[in-house]
């Protein structure tokens, strides 16, 4: 019986109605809120600072969950982010933030990994959760399209490379432009710095890519 009965956070009264949703004690006369624990997994009856926390907490799990569905593809899941969330924190002496545990998973991911395409993905994940935190990006988009122009170079048969443009008309004029691999890493002319696609923190998200540029073979849609 004693398991069906709520008692007032603040002075421990029991409440002869189970409250719903917010509403004041009718001893101490205190706002007892009600919401879902993430922990305990279910509805509790909490002073406004549990509230406050319950609410941090979920506001916390929402972001994990932002940055594992970005890297989810290199075998991130909740329980590792947290897991290392809590060893970092613990070698620190104190609770770290996600974003630097994603930095941290990031920069291990990037280092064990041997793979262009991979390499290109992790950092092209990363680049877009910092364009969309408003963060400098351009760097991490540049190491993105530099492992695409190294995994193209892999293949014998690709030895130049064409810009195909979209978006603004900085980007448009370098469409149909052509580079051999190796111009094209030492000139790095995507993504455009000039691009104002979405323009965010004085950049713009650019969407160029490369196609493939093999002599005497052509795909009937102009793309390979």
């Amino acid at each position: 019986m004693e398991e069906n009965m709520v008692h007032c956070p603040y002075c421990n009264n029991t409440l002869d109605k189970i409250p719903n949703a917010k509403s004041k004690c009718p001893f101490c006369k205190q706002f007892i809120f009600v919401l879902t624990d993430p922990d305990l997994k279910k509805k509790v009856h909490v002073t406004k600072t549990q509230a406050d926390e319950i609410r941090k907490k979920w506001s916390e799990r929402s972001e994990i969950n932002y940055y594992v569905k970005y890297f989810s593809q290199f075998g991130i899941t909740n329980e590792i982010f947290l897991a290392k969330k809590q060893l970092l924190s613990e070698e620190k002496g104190t609770e770290v933030e996600n974003s630097e545990v994603l930095e941290q998973i990031f920069h291990r991911l990037v280092y064990t990994s041997k793979d262009f395409h991979e390499l290109k993905m992790l950092y092209f994940s990363m680049a877009l959760i910092k364009y969309q935190n408003g963060e400098d990006f351009f760097n991490l988009l540049q190491e993105s399209m530099r492992f695409e122009l190294l995994k193209k170079g892999e293949s014998k048969l690709i030895k130049k490379v064409k810009i195909h443009a979209i978006g603004c008309e900085h980007c448009k004029e370098n469409d149909g432009k052509i580079y051999t691999i190796e111009d094209a890493l030492k000139t790095m002319p995507i993504p455009n710095p000039e691009c104002t696609h979405e323009k965010k923190e004085g950049r713009g998200w650019c969407r160029c890519f490369y196609i493939a540029e093999i002599e005497g073979l052509k795909h009937k849609s102009g793309v390979l």
